[in-house]
């Protein structure tokens, strides 16, 4: 081998080993560029969940605020006592009599089941939980899912008309959420003195479970 076919062997190695070099550092390049955009991508995919979870506190923020004040216009069960005997002293202080009141349980209000899961309880745990089918835990899941439930009372009372008024006008200004619906007023014999019967509905938040055990 002459030395004019060893230079022309070493140029066309070192041409070779260029185009090789230029050739790993564009794909090399390639590859940056390629995993620039992607860590573009994925900063801007975090940016946009960072995004979605401060909107998300702020809704869940604003949720518990409107459900504490929604809270203050329901009952619980433990008031219902309070409120019959706060229909005693009204009656009285408006000069009504009250011949007769009948409570009866808490019944489950169809409402939009929305309402009723976004308060939803955490499900029962327990060591049998795990074995229970897909269609047992559903269940147990919507028996403690908290749904709005009334109670009504029937009333019956005396009085003259404008007592009257004034006694049922003082029963929607009660501070918690009250309804006075089927009201009947007939004459007695005793004139000026009528006969006024109604129901009056009182409202609170429950689960169903709870719902079946009263």
């Amino acid at each position: 081998m002459t030395t004019k076919n060893i230079k022309i062997g070493a140029l066309v190695f070192c041409l070779i080993f260029a185009v090789g070099l230029n050739g790993l550092a564009l794909w090399q390049y390639i590859s940056y560029i390629e995993l620039e955009q992607e860590l573009s991508l994925e900063k801007k995919s975090l940016f946009n969940l960072k995004e979605d979870i401060e909107r998300t506190k702020d809704e869940i923020d604003m949720y518990e605020r409107e459900k504490e004040e929604f809270a203050n216009y329901l009952f619980d069960e433990r008031d219902v006592p309070a409120f019959l005997d706060e229909i005693s002293k009204l009656a009285k202080k408006d000069r009504i009599n009250v011949v007769d009141m009948k409570s009866q349980r808490f019944l489950r209000v169809d409402v939009a089941s929305r309402i009723a899961q976004s308060r939803s309880r955490q499900p029962i745990r327990n060591r049998d939980n795990d074995k229970l089918t897909a269609a047992q835990r559903k269940e147990l899941e919507i028996d403690n899912i908290l749904t709005l439930a009334s109670m009504s009372t029937l009333v019956q009372v005396k009085g003259t008309f404008d007592s009257i008024m004034r006694f049922l006008g003082d029963l929607q200004k009660y501070q918690q959420l009250v309804s006075i619906i089927d009201i009947q007023i007939s004459n007695l014999r005793e004139y000026p003195l009528l006969d006024c019967r109604f129901t009056v509905k009182i409202y609170s938040l429950t689960s169903l479970q709870e719902l079946k055990q009263r």
